[in-house]
């Protein structure tokens, strides 16, 4: 209810939260909780989306499950340069890794010339001459990423993890609040979301040892040597 006191759904279910808590623990405990209709609108910054958001009863659902068994268990499992969704691991968090990733390529490339030079009996290369910075990188973006998410696919996904058939029904209503996609509005699309795509980072850090990418959401990175390594791996990844 932080910063949202104001509002009309707030306020409704604040001034009788005690028995408006009863009703939602009854329903839940009866595996009879339904989510109720999104309200839709469209923000405009920094582009424009359809944002489908719950009621605060769904809301309080969805803290809930998200905060005590979803996150805890999805989020083991996501790469140390795997951001959003998670505590600690936001936009400045992947902006300083970023930073970190392309020092170290150039430190590396600096490092790896430097032995060769020695070994050949040269000195340092001058630093009116260093190309160290040179490389690729492939910035990927998803399309239309919330929308084009397969519910069979996620579920399928999610049922690994969670066996509970009573904690799958409720997640699945949640998951199907929307015909396609996940709805923007609810906090489990988030967490949900990383899971769909985390493995990217796990395939291009172990599988193709490019060990200098990052992936917030949809939008993701991988800093290669060369542009023939970058056209070579963004064809696996794709695959």
């Amino acid at each position: 209810r932080r910063c949202k006191r104001s509002k009309r759904g707030t306020a409704e279910f604040e001034c009788r939260d005690i028995e408006e808590l009863l009703i939602l623990s009854k329903s839940l405990l009866q595996g009879k909780l339904q989510p109720d209709p999104l309200d839709a609108f469209y923000i405009y910054e920094p582009k424009k989306r359809l944002i489908q958001a719950p009621t605060f009863r769904d809301k309080v659902v969805q803290h809930a499950l998200t905060d005590y068994i979803v996150y805890a268990e999805l989020s083991r499992s996501f790469t140390l340069n795997t951001y959003a969704a998670q505590y600690g691991k936001g936009t400045h968090y992947g902006l300083e890794m970023l930073e970190k990733h392309m020092r170290r390529h150039f430190l590396q490339k600096k490092g790896a010339d430097e032995a060769e030079r020695r070994t050949a009996g040269l000195p340092p290369r001058p630093m009116e001459e260093w190309d160290y910075a040179k490389g690729a990188v492939i910035k990927g973006d998803i399309r239309h990423f919330f929308q084009s998410i397969d519910h069979d696919r996620l579920k399928a996904a999610l049922a690994a993890r969670f066996p509970d058939p009573r904690l799958q029904t409720l997640m699945w209503r949640y998951i199907d609040a929307v015909d396609g996609g996940l709805a923007l509005g609810h906090q489990t699309s988030h967490i949900y979301a990383v899971f769909f795509v985390h493995s990217i980072m796990h395939f291009v850090g172990e599988k193709l040892h490019l060990p200098l990418a990052g992936m917030y959401m949809d939008d993701w990175y991988v800093i290669c040597s060369d542009m023939g390594a970058a056209r070579e791996a963004l064809k696996l990844i794709r695959a």
